[in-house]
């Protein structure tokens, strides 16, 4: 336990000395004031003010102990309990794309395009794509309980278990109607920034007109990935992030390298973008032209914070650098990554979208284009307002300036 004179006294000696400019002798007189009074302070009031000194500079300081040092260690690494399926939104209903090799969800009978209904009795219409991937993925292998429907109708109810596994950097990559690129990304490790750039690559050989990366709920610490993605987005030579220290002084700077990308790029983030993909999502806003950020702020992490030692036997993690990008905004773990366009979480009422029927006696192709796009963004807000966006610039014919060295 602290007592309030071992706390105040830490606030003056150690973590608070430019906030406080109190000298010592007036912490003894404040506690004998109240001592006058018959005050008795209590027994838990030292760790409060403590916290309250902590969270002064840092008010996303978090006390570390073993469990929470350790989670965090796993977040970062990608490991995570799953399943092993992936979900798209479809016409506002989470449908299955992807079941792993030999997966629990492989040996429960799940199949691809089934719809998943309910997990653990929560009725998964009324969760986002990305709350569906927190409720299927857990801290632990518990087993969750799973209502799907079969492509033919039947509908089952099954216990699946999960398995450990070390998430992928790209969850998928998927070309959706009109020449459009969508580029789930999940965890960056080492390796990422190549694997991310090589379909990048790809879409842009292919002639894509524009690229949505999906940034929500991802994570990592592999800066070295950001370094390559970022880079080949941005303008050769200019600064992509640097980590400076409380003196202002550069710690690690990152310049682009350019690359011949002349796509728009459409960002969506989340209050679960942390790590190395948040600071991935700032380098997307700050740094590179023609790209546009869409959903909520994230987490206010970038990988600023270390274990401090406040107190014998109590530690904080504690933002003790800061992140500058290239439009000179800071980052200090205060506050997150604002979309240039906030967008709920998903869409009210997602009933099934029935298309109107053309007054030609042909339907165009452009017709059916537009509605594949429809079904395949309905229930996720995010998504469609971005695609929205690039759909509005290739009907203008406009791109982004071309990022290689002239």
């Amino acid at each position: 336990m602290f007592s309030l004179r071992s706390a105040l006294s830490l606030c003056l000696l150690g973590l608070a000395v430019p906030v406080f400019a109190a000298p010592l002798g007036e912490a003894d007189d404040l506690i004998e004031r109240f001592q006058a009074k018959g005050l008795v302070a209590d027994e838990k009031l030292g760790e409060r003010v403590i916290q309250a000194v902590v969270h002064s500079f840092d008010p996303g300081a978090i006390p570390v102990t073993e469990s929470t040092r350790q989670s965090q260690i796993d977040q970062r690494a990608g490991l995570v309990f799953d399943v092993g399926l992936t979900l798209a939104l479809t016409n506002g209903h989470p449908v299955i794309t992807i079941i792993g090799e030999g997966s629990p969800a492989e040996a429960a009978g799940l199949e691809v395009e089934g719809q998943l209904r309910l997990i653990d009795g929560e009725n998964t219409e009324e969760l986002g794509l990305h709350a569906l991937a927190n409720r299927l993925r857990a801290r632990s292998a518990a087993a969750v309980e799973l209502v799907w429907r079969f492509p033919a109708g039947i509908v089952q109810t099954a216990r699946v278990e999960r398995v450990a596994q070390t998430l992928p950097a790209v969850a998928y990559g998927e070309v959706l109607p009109f020449a459009l690129g969508l580029l789930r990304i999940q965890h960056l490790h080492p390796g990422s920034g190549a694997e991310v750039l090589s379909q990048l690559q790809d879409w842009h050989d292919a002639g894509l007109y524009g690229v949505v990366i999906d940034l929500r709920g991802a994570d990592g610490e592999d800066m070295e990935s950001v370094e390559v993605i970022g880079g080949a987005l941005a303008k050769a030579g200019d600064l992509l992030f640097a980590f400076r220290d409380g003196a202002d002084q550069d710690l690690q700077v990152a310049l682009a390298k350019g690359g011949s990308f002349s796509f728009p790029i459409m960002v969506l983030i989340d209050e679960e973008t942390g790590g190395a993909a948040e600071v991935l999502a700032a380098v997307l806003r700050d740094s590179v032209r023609g790209a546009m950020v869409f959903g909520q702020p994230t987490r206010g992490d970038f990988l600023l914070r270390e274990a401090v030692e406040v107190a014998e036997g109590l530690s904080y993690l504690i933002a003790t650098r800061r992140l500058v990008t290239g439009d000179g905004t800071v980052y200090t773990g205060r506050d997150g990554v604002r979309p240039d366009v906030m967008v709920v979480r998903q869409e009210a009422g997602t009933t099934d979208f029935r298309a109107e029927r053309s007054r030609r006696r042909q339907v165009v192709e452009e017709e059916v284009e537009q509605q594949k796009l429809h079904v395949r963004t309905r229930g996720d807000a995010a998504l469609r307002r971005s695609v929205d966006v690039l759909l509005g610039l290739k009907a203008l014919d406009i791109r982004s300036h071309s990022r290689a060295q002239p």
